[in-house]
């Protein structure tokens, strides 16, 4: 019973609860029937009556283990949880001081001791030692407010920890969730959710979720989440998701995600995506999709995607696409693909492709594609067919014309040159035009076609190795005519 006492005085506010209710009971003043003294403590358990002590011990015990220390019964009573408590109500609802294992109403407690269930306000003036209640509803305030599930208004001045979280976390260091969290949750230096978190969350430097992120996230460095991320995500730093992102996703420094990205994401830097990117992607210096890339993409510097990209993109420097490129496309000095360019597309110095390009294609220096150029190309300086720019003849087709198989077809017009080997259409070049074989009008200072000319040559001097069709220039010069036509000034012609 010493120890109980001992237990009783420990906290400051049972030993003022005793003290008035001892002073009701010396003035003759009964306590009202709403009034209860509760002591749950297992080391203030009586001994049941009738019985000794010592007649209880078990025979296979020693004689020291049958009267333990009064250290080792203090060890025992600090370990287990105490429900002593003084509350003012009936059937566990009212006013409670101290530990009180399951109350409704106003709870005044300096540890939260293991409650079970608590429902109203409860006002902690320490923190617990583990998780504090198993369940709690309402408004819990405190240092550190601790539930396994809570529900409602909590507000810590260091923490705010539980394991599930469902209404508003307000903490002054971290609000923590060792599982899924939902409502409002806002604190000074992070907010952490081990599973899922959604709703609102609000830290000073970062929101970390182990798992899926939704809702709305803002923090001063980051949001970070290890699963996917939907919603809107904002920090100055960065945005970093494990798996995919969509929605809104800001990151001062870089936007980053290891799958897709789709929706509206913007980084200071970066935009990266190690799956595909889809939608508004704005990034400072580059964005970059490890696969396709669909949508708007703007870039200060680069916009590169290692698969397709398709739609409108800006880049300050480069536009780059490993696989095809497709749709309006501009750069300040070079458009290059690996496959083929489809669209419109202006770039400041050049447009490459290792295979085709077809549409509108301008660029401020040249154009280059290995197997042509479909529609309309113009280049300040050149516009060639890298693949079979020579001045060889192409193997011809085995059709009954003898024609090779055209590759560019359209307009080709280039301030200096052209080298494009089969032309159907009409190409303009200020200095050369050279092509394998052509047909349609060529102009140019020069033109050279090693192989057949079907069509209308303009220039200074016109060669072509032969010749279905007419020359305009000062000299004209067809090896395979006859003798007599064969270097002809001003006009000439064969059928």
């Amino acid at each position: 019973m010493k120890h109980v006492h001992s237990q009783l005085f420990d906290s400051p506010a049972l030993l003022l609860s005793l003290t008035a209710c001892l002073a009701m009971t010396a003035c003759g003043t009964a306590p009202s029937t709403g009034v209860q003294l509760h002591v749950q403590d297992p080391a203030a358990v009586a001994e049941p009556s009738g019985q000794n002590p010592s007649n209880r011990t078990p025979s296979n015990q020693t004689p020291s283990s049958q009267n333990p220390s009064p250290a080792e019964r203090q060890v025992d009573a600090s370990d287990a949880p105490s429900h002593a408590s003084l509350d003012l109500g009936f059937a566990d609802s009212g006013i409670s001081f101290g530990n009180s294992k399951n109350w409704s109403g106003l709870r005044f407690n300096y540890r939260d001791r293991a409650a079970q269930k608590i429902t109203g306000l409860n006002l902690t003036l320490w923190s617990p030692q583990g998780i504090g209640i198993e369940e709690f509803q309402g408004i819990a305030l405190g240092v550190t407010p601790s539930a396994r599930s809570s529900s409602g208004l909590r507000a810590g001045l260091v923490s705010v920890v539980s394991d599930t979280s469902d209404g508003i976390d307000v903490a002054g260091l971290a609000a923590v969730s060792n599982g899924d969290t939902m409502g409002i949750r806002a604190a000074g230096i992070a907010t952490v959710a081990e599973g899922s978190a959604d709703g609102f969350g609000f830290a000073g430097i970062a929101t970390i979720t182990k798992k899926q992120s939704r809702g709305l996230h803002v923090a001063g460095v980051a949001t970070v989440s290890e699963g996917g991320m939907q919603g809107i995500h904002a920090a100055a730093i960065a945005t970093v998701a494990g798996k995919s992102m969509s929605g809104l996703q800001i990151g001062g420094i870089a936007a980053t995600a290891k799958g897709d990205i789709s929706g509206i994401t913007a980084g200071g830097i970066a935009v990266i995506s190690e799956g595909d990117a889809t939608g508004l992607t704005v990034g400072g210096i580059v964005t970059v999709a490890a696969k396709s890339m669909t949508g708007l993409q703007l870039a200060g510097l680069a916009a590169v995607s290692e698969g397709d990209l398709a739609g409108l993109t800006v880049a300050g420097v480069a536009v780059v696409g490993e696989r095809s490129l497709t749709g309006l496309h501009a750069s300040g000095i070079a458009t290059v693909s690996e496959g083929p360019i489809f669209g419109v597309g202006v770039s400041g110095l050049a447009t490459v492709s290792e295979q085709s390009i077809t549409g509108i294609e301008v660029a401020g220096l040249s154009m280059a594609a290995e197997e042509g150029v479909r529609g309309v190309g113009v280049a300040g300086l050149m516009l060639s067919d890298t693949k079979h720019s020579s001045w060889d003849v192409m193997p011809r087709a085995p059709d009954p014309e003898g024609r090779s198989i055209s590759m560019n077809r359209g307009i080709l017009i280039a301030g200096l040159r052209t080298d494009a080997c089969n032309v159907e259409g009409v190409t303009i070049a200020g200095l050369v035009n050279r092509s394998c074989d052509f047909d349609g009008v060529g102009i140019s200072a020069l033109n050279s076609v090693s192989g057949m000319q079907r069509g209308l040559q303009v220039g200074v001097v016109n060669y072509a190795q032969d010749l279905r069709g007419v020359q305009i220039g000062l000299l004209n010069y067809v090896p395979s005519n006859p003798w007599y036509l064969r270097w002809m000034p001003l006009v000439n012609f064969r059928f």
